[in-house]
């Protein structure tokens, strides 16, 4: 991107694990979405939600 940032989707080799997804799902990440990656926003905002809503992950850690 402009500022330097290597922004890639990751999928795991060995079954196809959505790494980026994964790691959203899980409560261990925030959804930033940068043109030109925008393909997957719309489920990395989804599973940030479900995420946040099940108190998984980070969100665990959160109070008040």
């Amino acid at each position: 991107d402009p500022y330097g940032r290597l922004l890639a989707y990751v999928y795991l080799a060995g079954d196809g694990t959505f790494v980026n997804l994964q790691i959203v799902a899980e409560g261990y990440a925030q959804p930033l979405t940068i043109a030109p990656n925008v393909a997957h926003s719309t489920e990395f905002v989804a599973a940030a939600r479900a995420a946040e809503a099940a108190n998984l992950g980070l969100w665990a850690r959160c109070t008040g």
